[in-house]
């Protein structure tokens, strides 16, 4: 079968187009807006999480669903960054760490000068 715009590679219709798609990504954030998350989105769109997960990284970014699925994602991350600010927020910074891969890093630099004295003992053979 010759692979069609609605045509998944192995010749599967796709389920959702992407007008679909985006309908359903735009209900969920009205439905759950307030607490939105990668699996209730997977849930509401009837997908198993791995398809989600398989979407955002689809040909690098040149899928037909990876810009709404990376958009419903960064929509999700922006909820959690906001609840850093009020007292709630130890599973936002988890969230953020563990999926987006943000991390804390400390750097620490010196200046200055920096002597030492190296002590030999006993014989050294060269």
């Amino acid at each position: 079968m010759p692979r069609t715009s609605k045509t998944h590679v192995k010749g599967r219709p796709r389920k959702l187009t992407v007008k679909k798609c985006q309908e359903l990504v735009d209900s969920y954030f009205v439905k759950d807006g307030d607490r939105p998350t990668l699996f209730g989105l997977a849930v509401h769109m009837g997908i198993d999480r791995d398809t989600l997960t398989e979407w955002m990284s689809e040909k690098d970014g040149k899928g037909p669903f990876s810009g709404i699925i990376r958009g419903a994602r960064s929509q999700i991350a922006d909820k959690h960054a906001k609840r850093l600010f009020d007292g709630r927020c130890t599973g936002s910074i988890y969230w953020l760490k563990s999926v987006m891969g943000q991390n804390e890093t400390i750097i620490q630099e010196h200046t200055g000068d920096i002597t030492m004295t190296i002590k030999i003992s006993g014989d050294i053979e060269v």
